[in-house]
């Protein structure tokens, strides 16, 4: 028994062995109508008319339906995925392309504005200085007046 659970890690296939409660013997066959598993006497009797199956044909049957759908799984969704993926990829970089143009469009703007703004504030600077040269000079000349008149 320790050679065979080495062997067989769930116990060897006998052990396994379902035996059918009417007739007592292995359970061998699939009725495809019930779904059940059933020997090959009820078969003949209880599942005549129904399509029944051995397992091993059964367990190729749905193998071979597994192994058709993977199939189509790898060629024909996974290759929709891929393009999926390349799409997206692209409009990944279609998104980069636009932002870095919209970002050098808001810099130019700023650039114009600020440039506006400064040449604002140099005319600012210019009319404040004039009229402060203006208003110097009234004052001087008042200043020079009243020293005048201090004198005489």
């Amino acid at each position: 028994m320790v050679a065979s659970a080495k062997k067989y890690p769930l116990g060897s296939p006998q052990e396994h062995i379902v035996m059918c409660e009417s007739h007592d013997i292995p359970i061998d066959m699939i009725c495809e109508d019930c779904d059940e598993f059933i020997c090959a006497r009820c078969a003949k009797t209880d599942h005549k008319d129904h399509d029944w199956k051995t397992l091993t044909t059964a367990a190729t049957q749905r193998r071979r339906g597994l192994l058709k759908f993977l199939k189509k799984i790898k060629e024909e969704d996974l290759l929709g995925i891929d393009e999926k993926i390349e799409k997206m990829s692209i409009q990944i970089s279609e998104n980069k392309e636009l932002c870095e143009s919209e970002i050098k469009k808001l810099q130019r703007s700023f650039d114009q504005i600020m440039t506006r703004l400064k040449n604002i504030g140099k005319c600012h600077k210019k009319t404040l200085r004039d009229d402060l040269v203006k208003k110097d000079d009234q004052l001087n000349h008042v200043k020079s007046n009243l020293e005048k008149k201090k004198k005489e």
